[in-house]
């Protein structure tokens, strides 16, 4: 699985090569934690959550959408974090699967990801006021290079 990130929703895709649930999966922005729904995605298939704001937009395509509003926490365009876990062990390297962290370093689940080795120690996507999104150029990711600001 994989994340994108795009004003107050994200983008979770299925990026392995058989289809796969996302029961028991989980989103961190510490200290906030939302458990995703059932949903089986496709290779390639990919869900919506909606982060609050005014109006969601699903993306187009999406099999599917999750409102996440008020339960992960303030997604701002110029410091944040999130981290897609397999499972509720938040302080595990081995249940954090994909993690973007932008605007500064040291968020609160950075060394974690850093520990699973999916993320730098000191790496951030570069943000500003500006941004209205940042999103994955290649998949799975591995630090800020893989991310594109919008």
């Amino acid at each position: 699985m994989s994340l994108a990130a795009a004003g107050p929703s994200l983008v979770i895709t299925n990026i392995g090569d058989s289809p796969g649930s996302l029961a028991g999966y989980w989103l961190c922005q510490r200290p906030s934690y939302v458990e995703l729904p059932d949903v089986e995605l496709a290779p390639f298939e990919f869900i919506g959550v909606s982060l609050g704001g005014s109006e969601f937009l699903p993306p187009p395509g999406a099999k599917d959408t999750f409102d996440a509003s008020g339960k992960l926490g303030n997604i701002a365009a110029e410091s944040g974090e999130v981290g897609l876990y397999s499972r509720g062990d938040f302080g595990s390297s081995g249940a954090i699967v994909d993690y973007v962290e932008w605007g500064m370093a040291g968020h609160g689940r950075t060394s974690v990801a850093v520990e699973a080795g999916i993320w730098p120690g000191g790496g951030f996507v570069p943000t500003d006021g500006d941004t209205s999104a940042i999103s994955a150029n290649v998949t799975p990711t591995d630090g800020p290079e893989d991310w594109d600001v919008l």
